[in-house]
């Protein structure tokens, strides 16, 4: 350490009354201050209270004895200082002043190195009218062959600038040019990142091939340079560009990668950056609940950064990926985006954040202020944001709504255009707004137009989207529009209307289906199998139940959430491959057969239904439960099976038949009512929400429905599985023999099923080739990763991976625990273990909602195999739950096997 290095270690550590002196002391030895800076920098960054005391000292020593060259670096150190900890607009005025003291001090070449960091940090203040300013200024500067470096070099700070700024196709220009003439000056590193800002450019303009070509190979002249954290970049900016085109399998394990990496090596900043984009990749392929997850980490740890500006788009994030799971955001998240946005001046993240908040309003009957409107119109238009203009514009008309004005509403979407915006939401939204005044107004003609028109331009948009899946996920998500179609065909009541109503209704549960059953074709999937055998050991043992017991489940189910992205992204990988998402069905009427099917949906915070008779009537009816109703008595109806299953009180099963009853009351008894006679076949459709409810089991007659009228679940009205060759003869598989008696005796009842190896193999060779196959034994699987779910083999755990492409079976019986989930998920593409049966050609699985008793089970099956060869499995399922019954006095509920299929 030389003499001059100690005097400055002295000066950092001093006490405030030694530090003057110690700091004219200082510059009378004179000042090596390229030695010193290293050291100055690094005190700033490791303790700034220290360095800033000394450097305070040092200051107004050389602002004493006119030193203008030591003000200038001093000043340039602490600059680069702020700079670093995130207060760009700080170190921006702070290079500025250190530059006039270095032209003060004769020494312009390290002025102008000065001011060219000053347009960085004002371009990333978002002071960006500035920073070009600066630039244009320092350019005239830079004249003559010393400063081609620094010209380089301003080239690449303007483009960012540009890029800020919004002026895309400017920026990539810019980009371009200095990374040829860094390249000229043998400046390999920069010339390099600044073609990676080229790329990034482009890829903001939308010309995703050009930037691709620029990003790949920034990527490959920074891997052979040995720049690490460069490369880094290149790959999380290609990431971003597979988003952009649709290529959601790498980009998500892109994206996940990289968070994880940055988090390991400290890089919190730089780690949140990734989930914030992760969670909009999660988000644009509809897996809601885990882009919130990955936005509320991404903005916690922006908020620690002190990072205001990206914690308001994280916090945002956030605030969009709730609205798409719940239909709301929290008010807690709208507060946290706001505050956040305001401190960081981010007004157009306020803005949007306000749209967000009047949408809550205006959903529960709050009218927004009009004043308030305006003023976000006029600073939207001023700012650019038209979508936020039109979204606030249809406010405005929502509003006129609230208070009667219909005709008002519909002049204002047609004064400003709104019903014929490009982008596909800003139109959507008007629309369904215009037809809801229209009818207000009694010209319900024109609504049912404008929403055709709509239906029709999604239709169309989603046709554009790359790779099949993602186009059938789309229209599955946004069938609000149809809905609405649906809503007015059904209330003007012709019968053409009713028709095309039952067809809309019965496309969207056709592509629910299709995009829940798409069965994962990506291969390499034995070691996952592997790594879930121990969790799936302990989810599904457990004393004679088929399956885990209530106070096991919790501890595991945020592994299964995991495990399960896992799988996704390497389906969506092979999905983005192919281009194409795997159909197994096809559009023709397969279920004719059924006296009746019954259509039920949610909509407009109500269960709706119609009824389609063999015949072809239509009848439709008008909402027949509010949605919170229905989903208090979903909970109570599983609160108390559970207890009838664990306890078996009277208590218990009182509570379970009242329950029952209720529902029964709110469904049942008007279909019934507009039916007018009892059906003998009953089919029913029925969409996520109104999936949970037992229909089977609602009470008719003092039996279960089942027990009166064949009864089975449908996926769609119009769909059958593809022709293909169908087995022969049935096959009995017994998945445990320790602790499972009854599902032993079970399977010895079927004489004439031919024995299977519970492995992977036999199993799946039972499903090609018999017509019948029933599997006894252990099963489990959680709501919220229904892909994992399946049965315990010798071998490993069997779920939908593993269900072969071609199934041959009639009637699949899935007789263990949770062998499927009541709900249907339609924005995780794995289905469960039936759903991936069906979409693989099987005509019918039976299969369980819940836990089941061995012994009960056994009884069961037993008498439903008796009677399936002369009444077929429908009716077959409704007797031996009505024999239990009436028999042993077990409720149907406590039973909960559920058969979905195409046909009875």
């Amino acid at each position: 350490m030389t003499a001059g290095e100690a005097l400055l270690d002295q000066l950092l550590d001093a006490p405030a009354s030694t530090r003057r002196r110690l700091a004219d002391r200082v510059l009378r030895e004179g000042l090596a201050w390229d030695a010193w800076s290293q050291r100055f920098r690094a005190a700033y960054l490791d303790r700034p209270e220290r360095a800033e005391g000394a450097a305070t000292a040092l200051a107004e020593a050389a602002e004493a004895s006119g030193r203008h060259d030591v003000l200038g670096r001093l000043l340039g150190q602490r600059a680069v200082a702020l700079h670093r900890t995130g207060s760009p607009a700080d170190a921006a005025r702070l290079y500025q002043d250190a530059a006039g003291h270095l032209v003060a001090a004769g020494q312009p070449d390290d002025a102008a190195h000065a001011r060219l960091l000053a347009v960085d940090a004002l371009a990333h203040a978002g002071q960006l009218q500035e920073a070009l300013a600066e630039a244009d200024a320092l350019d005239r500067v830079l004249r003559g062959a010393r400063h081609r470096l620094r010209r380089a070099l301003l080239r690449g700070n303007r483009a960012s600038a540009l890029r800020l700024a919004g002026r895309l196709e400017e920026s990539a220009r810019e980009s371009e040019a200095a990374s040829r003439s860094l390249e000229q000056l043998g400046q390999e590193g920069s010339a390099a990142a600044a073609e990676l800002n080229a790329g990034v450019a482009w890829m903001y303009a939308g010309r995703l091939e050009k930037a691709g070509n620029r990003l790949r190979s920034a990527a490959r002249r920074l891997e052979a340079l040995g720049q690490t954290d460069r490369v880094e970049d290149a790959r999380y900016d290609l990431a971003c560009l597979d988003v952009r085109a649709g290529r959601m399998g790498p980009a998500v394990r892109t994206l996940d990668a990289l968070a994880v990496d940055f988090e390991a090596r400290g890089l919190a900043r730089r780690a949140a950056l990734a989930r914030m984009d992760l969670a909009d990749a999660l988000l644009r392929i509809g897996d809601d609940d885990a882009a919130a997850r990955e936005a509320r980490r991404a903005a916690e740890a922006f908020e620690a950064e002190q990072a205001p500006g990206e914690a308001a788009e994280a916090w945002f994030l956030l605030a969009q990926a709730e609205v798409a799971a719940t239909g709301s955001p929290s008010a807690e998240t709208l507060e946290a985006a706001r505050h956040a946005a305001e401190r960081s001046g981010r007004e157009e993240i306020a803005l949007r954040v306000a749209v967000l908040a009047d949408d809550v309003a205006l959903a529960e009957g709050t009218l927004p202020s009009t004043a308030g409107l305006t003023v976000r119109i006029d600073r939207a238009y001023h700012l650019g944001l038209h979508e936020v203009a039109d979204a606030s514009r249809t406010q405005e008309a929502e509003r006129m709504l609230l208070v009667s004005d219909a005709q008002g509403a519909r002049a204002a979407l047609a004064s400003h255009g709104l019903l014929r915006r490009a982008h596909p939401f800003a139109s959507v939204r008007a629309a369904r707004v215009d037809a809801r005044a229209a009818t207000a107004l009694g010209d319900t003609s024109a609504a049912i137009s404008g929403l055709r028109r709509v239906v029709s331009r999604l239709d169309a948009w989603a046709g554009d989207l790359p790779g099949g899946w993602l186009a059938s996920a789309f229209l599955a998500r946004h069938g609000g529009a149809t809905l609405d179609l649906v809503d007015l065909l059904l209330g003007r009541g012709r019968p053409a209307d009713r028709h095309e109503a039952v067809s809309r209704l019965d496309e969207l549960a056709q592509r629910a289906f299709a995009v829940d059953t798409s069965p994962p074709r990506a291969r390499g999937l034995e070691a996952l199998r592997q790594r879930l055998e121990s969790i799936y050991a302990t989810l599904a043992g457990g004393g004679g139940a088929r399956g885990l017991g209530l106070a096991a489940r919790p501890a595991l189910v945020d592994e299964a959430r995991r495990l399960e992205q896992e799988v996704l992204r390497r389906w969506r990988d092979d999905e983005r491959r192919s281009g194409d998402a795997p159909s197994d069905i096809d559009a023709r009427p397969a279920n004719d057969a059924f006296d009746v099917v019954a259509h039920l949906w949610h909509h407009g915070g109500h269960l709706r239904a119609t009824l389609r008779r063999r015949d072809g009537q239509v009848i439709g009816l008008r909402p027949l439960a509010e949605d919170a109703e229905l989903r208090r008595s979903t909970e109570a109806l599983r609160f108390h099976a559970e207890r009838v299953r664990q306890l078996g009180s009277a208590a218990a099963r009182d509570a379970l038949d009242d329950e029952l009853e209720q529902v029964a009351r709110l469904i049942l008894d008007p279909l019934l009512e507009a039916l007018g006679t009892l059906p003998t076949s009953w089919g029913w459709i029925a969409d996520t929400r109104a999936g949970a409810l037992p229909l089977e089991h609602l009470p008719l007659d003092g039996g279960p429905l089942a027990a009166r009228v064949a009864t089975m679940r449908v996926p769609a009205l119009h769909a059958a599985p593809r022709s293909r060759a169908r087995g022969h003869g049935a096959a009995a598989v017994l998945l445990a023999t320790d602790d499972l008696p009854g599902a032993r005796d079970e399977v010895h009842a079927l004489h004439d099923a031919v024995a299977v190896s519970p492995t992977h193999e036999g199993v799946a060779r039972a499903l090609v080739r018999h017509r019948v196959v029933h599997v006894a034994g252990h099963g489990y699987t959680p709501e919220d990763a229904p892909s994992l779910g399946g049965l315990r083999l010798a071998d490993g755990w069997f779920t939908s991976a593993d269900v072969p492409p071609r199934v041959g079976a009639d009637l699949v019986v899935l007789a263990a625990c949770r062998s499927g989930t009541g709900t249907a998920n339609a924005k995780r593409p794995v289905g469960g273990l039936p759903r991936a049966l069906l979409a693989a050609g099987a005509r019918q699985v039976l299969w369980t909602s819940a836990d089941v008793d061995d012994a009960a089970s056994a009884r069961l099956m037993t008498a439903f195999h008796a009677a399936r060869s002369r009444l077929g499995p429908a009716a077959a399922l409704g007797e031996a739950l009505n024999l239990m019954q009436d028999q042993e006095g077990t409720p149907a509920r406590s039973l909960p096997f559920r058969l979905t299929g195409f046909q009875p």
